[in-house]
């Protein structure tokens, strides 16, 4: 599914952020800082879109073509990490860590 428009955008990097922190909590404990380092890599790919990177982290691209779109999108509304506030366990599965970021979008800052 493409996002549109600003508020989607960014209201869809939640659970984009969140896909990126279930990816690496698979089968053991999760890792704050691993959870944390999935965030970066996401954001570092994203102004090139580096969809061999990106696609595995975003849960509705299921395709190449689908992942340039979102990030196509993402890029247009000019979506970048400012900084990453922590992470912590998912209080409904403790294998799934939420981070808590804080992005720029359009020129405007806001937690995630």
């Amino acid at each position: 599914m493409l996002l549109t428009g600003a508020t989607k955008t960014l209201r869809g990097m939640a659970g984009v952020l969140l896909c990126g922190a279930l990816a690496v909590a698979c089968s053991r404990s999760p890792d704050p800082r691993e959870a944390e380092r999935a965030v970066q890599r996401f954001f570092a790919a994203l102004p090139a879109g580096d969809c061999a990177v990106l696609q595995p982290m975003l849960a509705n691209a299921e395709s190449g073509e689908q992942c340039r779109k979102i990030v196509d999108e993402l890029n247009a509304h000019g979506v970048r990490l400012v900084g990453i506030q922590g992470a912590q366990v998912d209080g409904r599965d403790r294998t799934a860590l939420i981070v808590t970021t804080e992005v720029e979008q359009d020129g405007k800052r806001r937690a995630q």
